[in-house]
């Protein structure tokens, strides 16, 4: 399967990761196809990431978990687990300015969907090659 199948099975994805969501742990298929899908990381490794790439205008905070990212006048909450990190921000333009330049450099594609809306997508670099045809 190609990069271009997995990008336009988007709701799929969104809907699979909401049902995960939902779910308490019961189901085991959901969770074998949810590590089958899914890339570990450990979240040493991507503050380390964080601290090499955040650049002089962006601070961050750890604690636990949780990860801070402060800029100018906005804030992102992180909260880094073995398989996803789930933000908080204020608007989708903070975690743009903020955020996705940062899961950009630490990974070239990820998903992202937001739990209270019905927004969600691919994240990647935008190049003039990017867009799928």
């Amino acid at each position: 399967m190609n990069l271009r199948n997995i990008i336009y099975k988007a709701d799929l994805l969104n809907r699979f990761f909401k049902s995960m969501n939902g779910n308490s742990g019961d189901d085991q298929l959901l969770a074998k196809q949810f590590d089958y899908i899914t890339r570990s990381f450990e979240r040493k490794s991507f503050v380390a990431h964080a601290e090499m790439h955040l650049n002089g205008k962006q601070q961050y905070y750890t604690y636990g978990d949780q990860m801070i990212i402060s800029g100018k006048k906005q804030d992102i909450s992180l909260h880094i687990y073995k398989k996803q990190i789930k933000f908080l921000c204020q608007s989708l333009t903070a975690a743009e300015m903020l955020l996705f330049p940062l899961l950009w450099s630490f990974h070239p594609f990820l998903f992202v969907t937001g739990w209270n809306q019905n927004n969600y997508g691919w994240i990647s670099p935008y190049t003039s090659t990017s867009q799928v045809k």
